[in-house]
């Protein structure tokens, strides 16, 4: 009777022992699964992604300075912070897209993309400096400052950069398309989705537009670099209604404005804002 007792004894401990196993276990699985319930909340879920259209080609007419300059870099005016490369598209004897217009300057040029990309992206510099952000730029000036090879390579070669924004403007035949969506190469880098969306989202939050979402385009050299990288396309330049939006400034520090949050939560989703 005694050893059928140490056996019953015996069964009960084997019992209660499989019983706590079985709840630590599933104790360790909840957790793992709230880490990744957190973890997937914190990274921005891209929309449907398509293959965009390139804009179409178009000649320049060249007035004023457009030399080529791709040594003419300028550096970094800070000290301390994170690092971000902002590329204002195109420059010089590429002035992009002039959305087949033909509304000109008072001083009788053309509105060319270069032109405005490039006073978005000096707004976008002063706001993230202001955040506390080293900002290394492209180009400070009208001129031609490398091919998309040429750009990559100097982007790489900024080693300690965070992240790399190249900043457009789009164009269509058709003048009633507006919108705004950001390009990014999901095979360069896996953060450069993530950094896309922060700045569509930011962008979108500002300056009102349509949202056309996120364009994979593993074709395109720029986002091509070892960073986390994005191409904006702001608005479309041919658009009659965006146009006289695109060339007024309070519009454009809008548009800056959207592109600084955006870069901003994604400095602090890596966790390197101060």
């Amino acid at each position: 009777m005694k050893s059928s007792r140490n056996v019953v004894f015996v069964i009960g401990i084997g019992c209660s022992l499989v019983a706590i196993i079985a709840v630590i276990l599933l104790g360790v699985t909840v957790i793992k699964k709230a880490k990744q319930n957190n973890a997937d909340a914190l990274t921005p879920t891209p929309v449907a992604v398509e293959k965009a259209t390139p804009s179409p080609e178009i000649t320049r007419e060249i007035v004023g300075p457009s030399e080529t300059n791709i040594d003419n870099r300028p550096t970094i005016e800070m000290t301390s912070g994170p690092i971000v490369i902002i590329d204002p598209g195109h420059g010089g004897n590429d002035g992009g897209t002039n959305g087949n217009r033909e509304e000109r300057t008072d001083e009788g040029k053309h509105y060319w993309e270069c032109n405005i990309a490039l006073d978005i992206s000096l707004l976008v510099k002063e706001k993230l400096q202001n955040a506390g952000v080293r900002v290394v730029m492209t180009r400070e000036e009208d001129y031609f400052c490398g091919t998309v090879v040429e750009r990559k390579e100097f982007a790489d070669s900024i080693e300690d950069a965070v992240c790399y924004v190249s900043i457009h403007l789009n164009a269509a035949d058709d003048k009633s398309i507006t919108g705004t969506e950001v390009l990014y190469n999901d095979n360069a880098n896996s953060d450069s989705p993530v950094l896309a969306k922060y700045v569509l989202n930011g962008l979108l939050d500002k300056n009102g537009s349509r949202d056309r979402g996120l364009k994979v385009r593993d074709d395109l050299g720029v986002l091509k670099t070892q960073h986390p990288s994005c191409l904006v396309e702001c608005e479309f330049l041919s658009a009659d209604a965006k146009f006289p939006l695109l060339i007024d400034h309070d519009y454009q520090d809008l548009t800056a404005e959207g592109i600084t949050n955006g870069i901003i939560k994604y400095l602090d989703y890596v966790g390197v804002m101060e």
